[in-house]
Order: C-alpha cells, then sequence, then structure tokens
C-alpha cells in the first residue's frame, strides 16, 4: 500500500538519502556536478558497503540513472493518480502533432508489453508548427 502522497514505501524510505533538488528548491541552472550521484548520502553509503549490501554494475547504472533523472518514483503519470478530463488526449495531440510521436505511451506502458526499442524517425516536411505557418 502506498504512503504520503501515493508514493510507494520504498521510495519514501530512500528519497531523503539522495541529494537532488526538488520542487521547493530553486531551479536556476546548477553548477556541474552539484547534484552528482556521488555527492548522495546513499550512494556513499553504499560505497562503504551499507550493511553488507555490494550492487552488481547493472545496479549501481540504475541507481545512478534514478538519481540523474532526479529521483521518479512513478514510472508514468497515471501510476500516481488519474489524469483529469481529456489532458491524456490533448497531451497525445501534441506529441503527435509536434514530436512525431503518436504513440500512447500511458496506453503501452499500462498494457504490459514489453518495449520496444526506438529508432530515428524522419518527420514529414508538412508536419510540424513551420509547415502550419506558410
Amino acid at each position: 500500500e502506498n504512503g504520503w502522497g501515493n508514493f510507494t514505501p520504498s521510495y519514501l524510505a530512500l528519497h531523503p538519502y539522495v541529494r537532488r533538488p526538488g520542487p521547493e528548491s530553486d531551479y536556476h541552472l546548477q553548477k556541474p556536478y552539484e547534484y552528482h550521484a556521488n555527492t548522495s548520502e546513499l550512494v556513499q553509503m553504499l560505497e562503504r558497503g551499507h550493511h553488507g549490501v555490494a550492487l552488481d554494475a547493472e545496479a549501481w547504472d540504475r541507481l545512478v540513472t534514478w538519481i540523474d533523472l532526479n529521483v521518479p518514483d512513478h514510472g508514468t503519470w497515471s501510476e500516481h493518480r488519474d489524469i483529469a478530463a481529456d489532458y491524456q488526449l490533448q497531451r497525445q495531440e501534441m506529441l503527435s502533432c509536434f514530436a512525431n510521436r503518436p504513440l500512447d505511451v500511458e496506453a503501452e506502458l499500462a498494457s504490459g508489453a514489453p518495449a520496444r526499442p526506438g529508432a530515428p524517425v524522419e518527420p514529414p516536411l508538412a508536419a510540424g508548427p513551420a509547415a502550419r505557418r506558410r
């Protein structure tokens, strides 16, 4: 069962040990390495072998990536709370129109289908805001 703010128990237990800018932070340009994973208490504890825990290369990669992504808890917005009104439809329309991404990410993730490797797609010449200005 999720706790405060619908955050998972593991997230609530780990995130206080990670140094990162939060929603109440000053989001101006940060200094290089200011929020590097190695500056967090969690990484420092694990590097010292906290309670005999030894991470393999993949686990370290996942942990550092999680920190680099600003410590997200949920993989999609709809996992955290229902998407209100028709915002999901509007989001999909914008992704399709301006980012050449017609895929509904929320629906694909909810389906449990394995992730498909992406490949660069050349957008059609008539798509996008520049074409509409003509």
